[in-house]
């Protein structure tokens, strides 16, 4: 995948790449390390799983740099074909291979005064990596099939999701690029470690698929619970991808916690067992989530009942032992 964006803008217009949602200590500390080093020359390598957001962060280093009117162009190196790779980095000239009619410029040569992200530089092959150190130590590139080189002027930003340190132990990355892409390292955590961003991000993917789909719908108290006790394995990603299904599919006004795909509504029906207590405690724990649960989708407490499978005045008992307050919100009881 290549993607090249001028002035910070893309195709997918929905997608605001200056704004940058961090309401949680960690993400506040990494956008001051962002904001220092933007104005440099220093090679930035951005490690974190899948869906994090390390894109969103390349780009907002390059739109807080001096190269910020020139072109920021992002490779996914897992995502083009090793025989293609080395044509597609540096260019190639007119009779270079079968095929190659007339000269074309690569990547590199495009981003010149500009910045290159190369993502998921782990899956790029080993003898691309000697050549890849050359044109960071040298800023020259050589066209496939060229005689002479090129001196560029270009920024270097790599991300990855896989551990570089260890691949460079088992020989699968030359240490010496390592130690050139990694002056500057940015390891950006997963959502599940920094849940003070996940309804900021809820609610920010929510206005633009609102604006994109000409709708006007909103999260429910007990699914931005939902969505804040979820841990997000497909990170930032995931949580977009999710809030645009809910926008699509909704009928009505509201995004109800019902709504949110299984895996993600049944989580909160979990308890959450953090310390050995006495097991009447955690009895009453249950049965007070579980009723209070019921209430909140039920048109009456004999209907609660009736969901719950117990009766009427074992209901109004349990609530009374376990101090659940009868709701005053017009419904009949």
């Amino acid at each position: 995948m290549i993607e090249i964006w001028n002035n910070g803008k893309r195709k997918r217009w929905w997608k605001k790449l200056d704004v940058w949602i961090a309401s949680s200590a960690k993400m506040k500390n990494i956008q001051e390390v962002v904001r220092k080093i933007a104005i440099t020359e220093a090679c930035v390598l951005i490690t974190g799983e899948s869906g994090t957001g390390k894109e969103v962060i390349a780009n907002h280093i390059h739109n807080l740099s001096t190269r910020s009117q020139h072109a920021f162009i992002q490779i996914n190196c897992g995502a083009i074909p090793e025989s293609l790779m080395e044509a597609e980095l540096f260019g190639y000239e007119k009779g270079a291979f079968t095929g190659a009619e007339t000269k074309k410029a690569g990547l590199l040569e495009l981003a010149d005064k500009g910045t290159i992200l190369l993502d998921e530089i782990g899956e790029l092959p080993l003898h691309l990596q000697v050549k890849l150190l050359r044109v960071i130590q040298t800023k020259e590139i050589r066209r496939v099939g060229g005689t002479s080189s090129k001196k560029l002027d270009i920024r270097f930003i790599a991300a990855t999701n896989r551990n570089l340190e260890e691949m460079v132990s088992a020989g699968q990355f030359r240490e010496d690029l390592f130690y050139r892409i990694n002056v500057v390292p940015l390891t950006i955590p997963p959502l599940r470690e920094r849940k003070e961003d996940i309804l900021p991000l809820a609610r920010h993917f929510l206005k633009a698929f609102n604006q994109k789909y000409n709708r006007l719908i909103c999260f429910t108290e007990e699914t931005c619970k939902t969505l804040k006790q979820y841990t997000w394995p497909g990170n930032v990603r995931q949580l977009e991808n999710i809030i645009e299904r809910m926008v699509i599919m909704s009928d009505g006004d509201y995004i109800e916690a019902d709504m949110l795909p299984k895996e993600i509504y049944k989580s909160s029906t979990q308890i959450s067992i953090e310390m050995i207590v006495p097991l009447k405690k955690q009895v009453e724990e249950a049965e007070r989530q579980i009723i209070t649960f019921s209430l909140s989708k039920s048109k009456s407490i004999r209907q609660a009942a009736k969901q719950l499978e117990i009766d009427h005045t074992t209901l109004l008992r349990k609530m009374n032992k376990l101090g659940i307050q009868i709701p005053k919100e017009g419904k009949d009881y």
